[in-house]
């Protein structure tokens, strides 16, 4: 093989590893059959939320978050998940995080199986579950009131010490 076949065929591998590169970063569905379900989910706050976020059922991933907008003071997610998903009325979704401090992504609950499929295009209730900012802010509030409590603990206790020394038996 010529010098120049070979830095032809480096190249070309070059170019085949960054266009993979490209189809993994920004997510392009490649060789997917079937139409995606897309849903949407209402959400009072999705702070730490972006694009294109894991959706996951019972941990697995089953699709991605295709848009985040405002719907007045509330945040509509627009999810796209995979075809043998099958969501049941009740359905609802949260935001949570892998782990204390891990990515947030959306947990889809997917309803009752007794009950009828949602079609495509429905809507799901939101919730946030607490976040490590949340705890900490409980855990705050609960230091400041063992505060309280030992002090006025502190204060019922080491009032004026009695002597026992004029007491006659």
């Amino acid at each position: 093989m010529t010098p120049a076949a070979r830095i032809g065929l480096f190249m070309l591998l070059g170019l085949i590893i960054l266009g993979i590169f490209i189809i993994k970063i920004e997510d392009i569905p490649v060789g997917e059959r079937g139409e995606r379900l897309t849903v949407s989910a209402r959400f009072t706050s999705v702070a730490g939320l972006d694009r294109k976020a894991a959706v996951r059922i019972a941990g697995v991933r089953v699709g991605k978050v295709e848009a985040v907008n405002l719907d007045g003071s509330e945040a509509v997610l627009t999810l796209s998940l995979d075809p043998l998903v099958r969501l049941h009325q009740g359905a609802s979704a949260q935001v949570t995080s892998l782990g204390m401090l891990g990515d947030k992504y959306i947990e889809i609950l997917p309803g009752d199986p007794g009950l009828p499929l949602l079609p495509n295009g429905s809507e799901l209730g939101g919730g946030t579950v607490p976040s490590f900012d949340d705890v900490m802010k409980v855990a705050t509030q609960i230091g400041e009131d063992v505060k309280e409590v030992t002090a006025a603990l502190r204060g019922s206790i080491g009032g004026t010490p009695v002597s026992y020394t004029h007491l006659t038996l």
